[in-house]
């Protein structure tokens, strides 16, 4: 594979390190009360995040609200001979959420043009991820381009970019991992009595009213010698170990309801939310075949993999 090489000077370290730019990230999403809760999130200067598994938020039922606060103590260090562009031109700058395995991007750029005699710049973005939107992983961007050409340029900087809509560079970039517990149902990291590396636990009454997120949850045993494999943020991390732990765990939820008469009458109408109504969901929705444990087990698997 040929890399392009860029023809123009392009943001790097040394713009950055002469722009001073700041970033402040927040994650929320809304509860049953239409409430916003923060999600905990650990970011400082970390270019991987990972969901806190112990927040209730689950990315299939929830819409996740990403707020940026961008700050640029120096905008000038974007112009001149030193910078990326010419004196005299304008500056836009964007931020930018994509899953290429969800085929899902929305981009946001602010309404204000960065010019060189800006003694700071100052934006906030607020973006929405609709759930079920993206299946494991979200990139995220902040990036700068070129808004408005110079009209005269300075001959010592006709080297530097002058076209109009060409991006110049990204000031920052993390990859969210929205694994944990986005998936069907919560999953939480924590220890457990036994050696196994996972242990589901079910506490329903009636699946027909009961939530699934209050009532259903995979836990992840942290003091397991395979933990890191399941652990996002971790380098051992293997998500399609992953696939296959939700796969069984949802395979022994859906078989248990079997057994006990639950799944007669998928047609109904369930309680949003409800434990029914996630399975009427994968089963007429999504296709899941719970006829047999290993046709459930199968398409349980190739949906969770993005199988087309």
């Amino acid at each position: 594979m040929i890399e392009s090489i860029p023809l123009y000077p392009t943001i790097d370290d040394g713009t950055i390190e002469a722009v001073k730019p700041r970033f402040t990230y927040s994650f929320s999403y809304l509860d049953d009360g239409g409430m916003e809760m923060n999600i905990p999130i650990s970011i400082d200067r970390n270019k991987d995040i990972s969901m806190d598994n112990k927040s209730p938020f689950m990315r299939d039922y929830d819409d996740l609200y990403i707020s940026l606060d961008a700050n640029i103590e120096c905008p000038k260090g974007f112009f001149g001979t030193g910078g990326v562009a010419p004196t005299g031109s304008q500056l836009g700058i964007a931020f930018e959420c994509f899953s290429q395995k969800s085929r899902f991007r929305t981009t946001q750029i602010a309404e204000a043009s960065m010019v060189e005699d800006d003694a700071s710049f100052h934006q906030t973005f607020n973006i929405v991820i609709p759930k079920r939107s993206v299946d494991s992983t979200l990139e995220i961007n902040v990036l700068v381009f070129m808004r408005n050409k110079s009209e005269n340029v300075p001959v010592e900087e006709t080297f530097l970019n002058n076209q109009e809509g060409v991006i110049l560079g990204f000031l920052d970039s993390k990859t969210v991992f929205m694994s944990g517990s986005g998936s069907l149902f919560p999953i939480l990291n924590q220890p457990l009595s036994t050696n196994e590396l996972w242990d589901l636990q079910m506490s329903y009454e009636d699946p027909e009213t009961d939530q699934l997120v209050d009532s259903v949850k995979l836990i992840l045993n942290s003091t397991n010698k395979n933990y890191a494999c399941v652990n996002p943020s971790c380098k051992e991390y293997c998500e399609p170990l992953i696939y296959e732990i939700v796969a069984d765990a949802m395979t022994l939820l859906i078989v248990d309801l079997k057994d006990k008469g639950y799944l007669e009458d998928l047609d109904q109408e369930f309680e949003d939310g409800s434990i029914l109504q996630e399975v009427k969901y994968l089963k007429n929705t999504v296709g899941i075949d719970v006829s047999d444990v290993k046709k459930l087990s199968s398409s349980l698997r190739s949906y969770l993999e993005g199988a087309e």
